[in-house]
């Protein structure tokens, strides 16, 4: 198994660089946009690679499912994942 870990200090493609990370679930499970990420198909064990962000860091895009998700920092940063080998 891997490191738990926010998405936070992230490189650029890690999923290619430390295996594929996983969501396992969120920093604050009482957030009011924890719903929202889980709607958009942020689910625990759900496959995430960070793409990229904007010039000053936000917002960061994300591939989740097939498509690119661009997302607010502070929104990605709830998300808590685990890297597998």
């Amino acid at each position: 198994m891997g490191v738990w870990s926010v998405l936070v200090g992230l490189v650029v493609g890690f999923s290619k660089d430390r295996g594929c990370a996983r969501v396992v679930g969120f920093v604050d499970e009482s957030s009011s946009y924890v719903k929202r990420l889980q709607t958009l198909g942020f689910t625990v064990g759900a496959r995430v690679e960070y793409l990229h962000s904007a010039p000053f860091g936000d917002p960061v895009q994300l591939w989740l499912r097939g498509s690119r998700i661009a997302l607010r920092r502070h929104e990605a940063e709830a998300l808590l994942l685990e890297f597998e080998e």
